[in-house]
């Protein structure tokens, strides 16, 4: 920041040219900083998961950060950040806004990751992975330390404490002994663990990490999941165009 003539002396000086503007905004890492510069200090500061961009962590976040950056009241002075998000929540454009969000961010893209979300939210159903390696999940309450989860793919099955689930990374590494197949719905405790067959005939496996209920308010109850799609391939834009994913071979 401070040896001239670099990319980052230049734009640190531009930044303190413009502190005063309202459409400055500091995206920043969720927990990986020390200390902003203090030109952005009384600034909206949006913080995200970098790591896991589609998650449900990150939903509120860029909810508050896509209000921000609509709201005609952005270039008013003297209005604080946090004013001017509660104030564009008041409005009905807000419902339209929220909609998208939760459309765009109601899934995981990646080929594996550990997420926590409210699984009450959009009747049940959570969606992992990417076509044709997608998977719906769905989730119901059980009790404080277990979790219904129901059948929407080709063919499930449980595993009782998956001790193995971190040392199994590709189909042969499942442990075919101890898979129990549901039909329709099972109920798993904590370290429990889940495998999908989709419709495509490929295959994620998950575990319970976590079970949280919310007694005042159901919907705000989370499960903390840890899944892997097993043998992924790399879908391209080229892939997409020239596959027909209803003939996937068995």
């Amino acid at each position: 920041m401070q040896k001239s003539g670099t990319g980052v002396y230049n734009e640190f000086n531009l930044l303190q040219q413009y502190a005063n503007e309202k459409f400055i905004i500091p995206i920043i890492e969720k927990g990986n900083f020390n200390d902003l510069p203090p030109f952005f200090q009384g600034k909206f500061v949006s913080e995200l998961n970098f790591n896991e961009p589609y998650s449900q962590e990150n939903r509120k976040s860029i909810f508050e950060l896509i209000s921000t950056l609509r709201d005609e009241l952005l270039s008013i002075k003297n209005v604080e950040p946090r004013t001017r998000i509660e104030n564009y929540y008041n409005k009905v454009e807000k419902f339209k806004l929220l909609g998208d969000t939760i459309e765009v961010m109601h899934f995981e893209c990646q080929s594996e990751g550990k997420v926590t979300f409210q699984y009450l939210l959009n009747g049940g159903d959570f969606e992992i992975g990417l076509a044709p390696m997608n998977f719906t999940t769905n989730w119901s309450t059980s009790g404080e330390n277990s979790i219904h989860s129901c059948n929407k793919v080709q063919k499930t099955f449980r595993i009782n404490n998956f001790i193995t689930f971190d040392s199994v990374r590709s189909c042969e590494g499942i442990p075919v002994d101890e898979l129990i197949p549901f039909n329709w719905c099972t109920t798993l405790e904590i370290n429990d663990g889940i495998i999908w067959i989709n419709e495509n005939n490929f295959i994620a496996i998950g575990i319970i990490r976590n079970i949280e209920v919310n007694n005042e308010n159901k919907d705000k109850s989370t499960v903390t999941l840890q899944y892997r799609i097993l043998d992924p391939i790399d879908v391209t834009d080229d892939f997409i165009q020239e596959k027909k994913f209803d003939k996937f071979p068995e």
